[in-house]
């Protein structure tokens, strides 16, 4: 169940059928997780954040993803080395 806020029924009032609208639950979801909001586990936060990087970055390609890129496409507070 989502905290401050939110509930695990807020998607009922969600037309699962606007991009839009999903966008948006999912902006708020990824916001309480980062805040910690709606706590997970190490581990449920690494399997998002592997979710998270192959919507944004798509799958690896040796010809972009060379050693240390990442720190240029993430703000240095979020990269963990």
């Amino acid at each position: 169940m989502f905290h401050h806020g939110w509930s695990s029924h807020q998607d009922d009032f969600v037309d699962k059928d606007d991009p839009f609208s999903l966008h948006l639950l999912y902006i708020g979801a990824m916001k309480a997780i980062v805040n910690g909001d709606y706590p997970i586990s190490r581990m449920e936060a690494r399997d998002l954040a592997g979710i998270q990087m192959q919507v944004v970055y798509g799958d690896h390609d040796p010809k972009k993803h060379k050693p240390g890129w990442i720190e240029y496409e993430m703000p240095g507070s979020l990269v963990f080395v």
